[in-house]
């Protein structure tokens, strides 16, 4: 969706930041990689999810910093999550 200059997304800034959307149906999972010394804020934009057997509802938020996502939808799920260099 969105990457630094270096990347291959249709939107490029000038920034060390990385958007992506994720969707899943109900009971689907996949894994989010993040890298040594990257941070992710997670918005649920709809339904419910389990990331890393944290429980999130539509409109909630989370940070991970330096950990790899396990999400898993408890319903079908729209996800955003900005991925940036660890402050």
């Amino acid at each position: 969706m969105v990457s630094a200059k270096n990347g291959e997304a249709p939107i490029q800034i000038n920034q060390d930041t990385n958007f992506y959307v994720i969707e899943l149906d109900k009971d689907k999972e996949t894994e989010f990689l993040m890298g040594s010394d990257r941070q992710a804020y997670i918005v649920q934009i709809e339904g419910s999810s389990e990331i890393n057997d944290i429980n999130l509802s539509e409109r909630d938020a989370m940070e991970a910093v330096e950990e790899n996502l396990k999400i898993k939808a408890l319903e079908n799920i729209h996800l955003l999550v900005i991925e940036m260099k660890k402050a």
